[in-house]
């Protein structure tokens, strides 16, 4: 299961990759989450992936695709 705060990077993702059709940089979800160590917004992508709730290409920045899993998930979590 998902903790609260990769709920909310999750959420973040998804609402960034719909009004830019790209995905954001850590630096940008650090800001929108008021978030102050990129490690820890590596740790969350990082278990986000490992979840199978994004996909990302390590040779393409700004790569991030939301799974149908990820967004699953989230739905679920907005009930």
């Amino acid at each position: 299961m998902l903790t609260q705060n990769q709920v909310k990077v999750l959420r973040m993702i998804i609402n960034y990759l719909g009004e830019n059709e790209i995905g954001p940089t850590n630096e940008e979800i650090e800001k929108r989450l008021n978030v102050n160590w990129s490690s820890e917004v590596c740790e969350y992508m990082d278990k986000l992936e490992r979840l199978g709730c994004i996909i990302r290409d390590d040779r393409m920045p700004r790569s991030i695709v939301v799974t149908d899993e990820g967004k699953k998930l989230v739905k679920l979590l907005d009930i």
